[in-house]
């Protein structure tokens, strides 16, 4: 079963294979999984054995267990199917009595070999809309929040800053992509480093991700961050949404090795005298050197639903 079935790409969906019996089930084996192409796909991981419990389907009272559950998300619009999975089973059920004595002592029953299978599930998904689609959308889909924090904003250049970005919500957390804030040109700038605190639930994907950019300012300066923005498409409201975090201003003092580069350039005048009567500088041009001898030449050139 889905939880879903008419959806924006994107958005998540939670996939439960569920089975019902009437009958005691001896042993059972899973035969084939759905192919979920078409889907980004996450497994609900569960230390827990599968447990019964009594539920009722279509009047009739039933022993229902959900064997396993993947939260989907839509990689592209479209209808898409969701295929049959089937089970091995062997169950004790009742027979006819051959006389009377198998009706008394019970002995009518039998072990006997099945094989269920489900129905296909089709997943009708919508494409994003295009009105109000904002600049730099990049696929978010769920409900976020956002915030940003630099480790230091006062500084010597050459020093490195921690630029923060955290995105918290539930959704497509997994399928984020880079953020591209925006660093004042003077900064050398790194590929983020994310860390994911991400819970796989019944419901979906929760938690937050964590984008950590190092910057090294190269030269002092009163330098700003740019603000950043983040928008996602929020499927219960049909609506994108834009959050902006704040700019940052950052002032770089002087460093250690622009004082060296300083005092490098000042004593240019001196640059062309023997450091010491044992020590000269390199001679420039051609010094006519060969291998005595020869010239030089160079190298070259039961039921079962999934529904």
């Amino acid at each position: 079963m889905v939880d879903k079935s008419d959806v924006y790409q994107g958005q998540q969906i939670t996939l439960t294979y569920r089975v019902y019996t009437r009958v005691d089930i001896l042993q059972n084996q899973l035969n084939k999984m759905p192919d979920l192409t078409g889907f980004w796909a996450e497994e609900v991981r569960s230390n827990q054995p599968a447990q019964f419990k009594i539920d009722t389907y279509k009047g009739q009272r039933y022993n229902v267990a959900d064997l396993r559950r993947v939260v989907l998300f839509p990689e592209h619009s479209g209808n898409i199917t969701i295929e049959p999975f089937s089970m091995q089973f062997i169950a004790r059920v009742q027979s006819a009595p051959r006389d009377f004595m198998d009706q008394f002592f019970g002995n009518n029953v039998q072990e006997v070999n099945y094989m269920a299978k489900s129905l296909p599930v089709v997943i009708h998904v919508k494409p994003l809309p295009a009105t109000g689609k904002p600049p730099g959308f990049a696929g978010a889909v769920g409900n976020f929040s956002i915030q940003a924090s630099v480790d230091k904003t006062h500084l010597k250049a050459n020093e490195p800053i921690n630029y923060k970005v955290r995105i918290s919500g539930a959704g497509n957390l997994k399928l984020l992509k880079d953020l591209n804030p925006i660093f004042p040109a003077d900064f050398e700038k790194y590929d983020p480093k994310l860390t994911d605190s991400i819970n796989i639930t019944n419901k979906g994907l929760t938690g937050y991700r964590d984008y950590t950019y190092v910057v090294i300012p190269r030269r002092k300066g009163d330098f700003t961050i740019q603000p950043l923005n983040f928008s996602y498409f929020n499927p219960a409201t049909k609506k994108y949404v834009t959050l902006q975090i704040k700019a940052f201003n950052v002032k770089v003092e002087k460093g250690l090795a622009d004082e060296n580069v300083a005092s490098l350039a000042a004593d240019d005048a001196e640059i062309d005298k023997p450091l010491d009567k044992d020590i000269h500088f390199i001679k420039t041009g051609d010094a006519g050197l060969k291998k005595r001898g020869e010239a030089f030449l160079g190298p070259p050139i039961f039921i079962c639903y999934c529904y």
